[in-house]
């Protein structure tokens, strides 16, 4: 699914710009004794068109999120491969795909991907003040 978006602050997580951070409750442990890996914030942003080719993703399991030209996040998901979701998103919404953060999530459990994207939706949640639509978390 594509279609999840969130609002634009002026917070790093919110926006691929850097800005002062504001000090964030903690997420919430994830179950399983499953630890999320790092943080949204901590992720670089890499532009997804260089010198009009496709950056380069890996090919891996990870967490990513999608900005757009104005550095406004629009989505945080969760893929197996995180350069075919990227292509994806580049093919399907070419205006809201400029930049993207990425974690790859090592041996790419269920349970590790889940919870390190429910940390970085948490994160966007709290220092944003916005859900992300389609891909609401449950309280």
């Amino acid at each position: 699914m594509l279609a999840g978006r969130i609002v634009h602050t002026s917070s790093p997580a919110c926006s691929g710009r850097a800005a002062a951070r504001r000090p964030a409750a903690p997420a919430p442990a994830p179950r399983r004794g499953v630890r999320a890996r790092g943080k949204l914030n901590d992720a670089a942003l890499v532009p997804v068109m260089e010198r009009g080719e496709m950056s380069q993703y890996p090919d891996a399991p990870g967490v990513y999120a999608v900005y757009n030209a104005n550095d406004e996040l629009q989505y945080i998901g969760l893929s197996r491969k995180v350069n075919a979701s990227v292509a994806a998103h580049m093919q399907s919404l070419p205006d809201l795909t400029a930049a993207v953060r990425f974690e790859v999530v090592e041996g790419g459990s269920k349970e590790a991907l889940t919870a390190t994207w429910k940390a970085w939706m948490e994160e966007a949640r709290e220092i944003c003040g916005v859900h992300v639509r389609g891909m609401a978390l449950r309280p």
